[in-house]
């Protein structure tokens, strides 16, 4: 693992604030690979927009990484060109900021082709302006000559050239999967599924409350998803079928964490991989009940579901990690441990409650020269067979009463409807 000092310039945040963010900093780095040893900040009204730093506390940091001989040195503030020649010259050191830390980590765990694409492009923007001005004042030609530039090309333009040609490349072939993913999205909406998202900051939990979810379902190993201690251990939507119970079935998809002040660069990238929420018939927002930063990461959440405009969607609060928390009665919302398997009929509960608010189920016998009637109501309401018998197939059927009351004629027991219902 490399290691690094990380540095940060606070401008206007509290001290208390500007640490957490420090802190998840640290932790962006560690998801990738880089072990953080040190930390210095600075704080002033402004920076200096040639270094960052004040001079003197330059000369600290390359001092301090001289010292501890690290390989690099992150900076928590986006950095400009000029900036970051200027602090890799003084501290003899390579320089990355925080906006270069996520493209890594997005550029490496990338998993579908489109997530793949939209990071390699919001690469190539990053690095832009460092290649051309790599390239500016390089004065030789291609062809012509100083009476007849215009059978020439400056190595600069063939340059900008060649990049646009890669972004418009890009552009089409991200075009392109985004027909297809319409396609299956237009699928989807004639899937009678409900749709479940689970949303959160990242590394709060959420593929561990689906793996949960799906022991909870009986799901082999194979049905699992990717967990692990890091932000970003996720980054691709991850989608399984599963039983709420009472013959109920849902989609549950797993989407990308959240994260705070997220790089406009990746801002297409990341929305893309969210479009499961906005979908979506309910939002479990997972949360880390034992983070320090809960309530920073609670506004991220609502701030980005807000951008995303899927703040309409009715949302169950989940405080998940409750097994590293001492006083429950802390917390406003729905308690769980999804490693320890605590709390999850509860929520499945909730859900249920809440995308079956009048949800009715009896059992039927279809006779066999009627099952042709099923294939409507396949498309609208949840179809169970249950067992094939003399005359005909007995089913589990559940709806709400204005769907199933068609099927109501085949019900296998004597029972009213209506009363039921009311």
């Amino acid at each position: 693992m490399r290691k690094a000092i990380l540095a940060g310039f606070n401008l206007s945040k509290h001290d208390a604030e500007f640490q957490q963010y420090i802190e998840e900093c640290i932790q962006l780095a560690k998801a990738n690979h880089i072990d953080v040893i040190d930390v210095m900040i600075q704080k002033g009204r402004s920076l200096d927009p040639k270094s960052v730093f004040r001079y003197g506390k330059l000369m600290e940091l390359a001092d301090r990484a001289r010292e501890l001989d690290v390989d690099c040195i992150i900076f928590y503030n986006e950095l400009s060109i000029v900036q970051l020649e200027r602090i890799q010259q003084e501290c003899q050191c390579p320089v990355i900021d925080r906006t270069n830390l996520i493209l890594d980590i997005f550029s490496s765990r990338s998993k579908t082709k489109i997530a793949k694409l939209q990071t390699e492009m919001a690469r190539i923007k990053y690095s832009l302006p460092r290649i051309l001005k790599q390239e500016y004042g390089v004065g030789n030609q291609r062809g012509g000559s100083a009476n007849n530039r215009g059978a020439g090309e400056s190595r600069l333009e063939l340059v900008k050239r060649n990049i646009r040609f890669q972004l418009t490349d890009l552009k089409k072939q991200i075009q392109v999967l985004k027909k297809h993913q319409a396609l299956q999205d237009q699928s989807r909406k004639h899937n009678p599924l409900k749709k479940i998202a689970l949303v959160g900051y990242t590394n709060a939990g959420k593929s561990s409350l689906m793996n949960a979810i799906l022991k909870k379902n009986q799901r082999s190993k194979e049905k699992m998803v990717f967990q692990k201690d890091m932000l970003f251990a996720t980054l691709d939507t991850t989608v399984r079928n599963i039983q709420l119970g009472h013959h109920q079935e849902a989609l549950l998809f797993d989407t990308v964490g959240f994260v705070s002040n997220l790089p406009h660069l990746l801002i297409e990238a990341f929305q893309s991989t969210l479009k499961a929420a906005c979908d979506a018939d309910v939002l479990i927002h997972v949360m880390d009940a034992s983070n320090s930063q809960l309530e920073l990461q609670r506004e991220v959440t609502m701030e980005t579901l807000r951008q995303i405009q899927a703040d309409h969607i009715p949302i169950i609060h989940v405080y998940n990690k409750m097994d590293l928390v001492k006083d429950a009665s802390l917390f406003d919302g729905l308690c769980i441990s999804a490693i320890h398997q605590e709390g999850i009929d509860a929520l499945l509960d909730q859900v249920s409650k809440i995308l079956y608010p009048n949800e009715f189920d009896f059992e039927c016998l279809i006779p066999y020269k009627e099952l042709s009637i099923l294939q409507f109501y396949r498309k609208v309401c949840r179809i169970v067979k249950l067992a094939e018998k003399e005359d005909g197939i007995q089913y589990h059927v559940s709806g709400s009463f204005q769907v199933v009351k068609g099927l109501y004629p085949y019900r296998c027991k004597e029972e009213n409807i209506h009363q039921e219902y009311h």
